[in-house]
């Protein structure tokens, strides 16, 4: 398993060796190889795929004496409000894919801030703490799951080089990105009726101040509102997920 730590050691040691760019090459690539492993494991079946992202919740969970794994439906998140039905259930993201997407991106952390919309119980966000962003921000909806979340931040036993963490209470088409360079992450946190307003939120946001904006979605369900975005153009895909980065900066 990917830890938190290996991730930032990975990153650390590589732009020593190789330089910003040459390390951002070298981190993809390292990360790739994991991840080809990983599938070509889990090729045999449903069941083994189930049980190595079962393996692979406990193993984080035990290393940094948080809770964030296992999957809850929708249907028992204590959301009350009529957009409940759009949302999806809670799946934490896997440390390996993490790692993989953010070797891509070419980011100055300490410049940028990181938000994640339906951050749930908060694995990605801990992950997230491992790099010197400028702020790192989980928006949930479920007060529950917030709650949860915010447990697990003072709980975390991982390297923190963020300073400024926190977790919004709060409906994803309506929170205020905060301004300067951003990546919007999700992991198909909600269907398209949601997804549009969302898109329409960072698009105003956009409007209001240029700049560099990357829309990492796992799981693209939903793309079609992305690909269809004239504020973005797709950066990257893979089976996982798809990148989009803002035009107008």
């Amino acid at each position: 398993m990917w830890s938190v730590r290996r991730i930032v050691r990975t990153v650390d040691r590589s732009v020593k060796r190789h330089g910003v760019v040459g390390s951002l090459v070298h981190v993809a690539t390292s990360v790739a190889e994991r991840v080809r492993s990983r599938g070509h494991h889990r090729d045999d079946g449903h069941d083994g795929a189930a049980n190595t992202d079962a393996v692979e919740d406990e193993d984080f969970d035990t290393k940094y004496g948080v809770s964030t794994g296992g999957e809850i439906p929708q249907t028992e998140l204590d959301v009350k409000d009529e957009n409940w039905i759009h949302g999806s259930a809670y799946v934490p993201t896997s440390p390996v894919d993490f790692a993989e997407v953010l070797g891509d991106l070419g980011l100055d952390y300490e410049e940028t801030s990181f938000v994640d919309l339906g951050s749930g119980k908060g694995r990605v966000l801990l992950m997230a703490a491992g790099l010197p962003w400028k702020r790192v921000v989980g928006v949930e909806f479920s007060p529950q799951l917030s709650e949860i979340c915010r447990d697990n931040l003072r709980r975390f036993t991982g390297p923190k080089r963020c300073a400024d963490l926190s977790v919004e209470t709060t409906d994803a088409t309506k929170y205020p990105l905060p301004a300067g360079p951003l990546v919007v992450f999700m992991y198909h946190p909600f269907d398209e009726k949601v997804m549009a307003p969302v898109a329409d939120n960072v698009v105003a946001s956009l409007r209001a101040d240029p700049r560099r904006v990357l829309v990492v979605y796992f799981k693209p369900v939903h793309r079609d509102v992305w690909d269809e975005n004239p504020a973005f153009s797709l950066r990257k895909e893979t089976p996982l997920y798809a990148i989009y980065e803002s035009k107008a900066r």
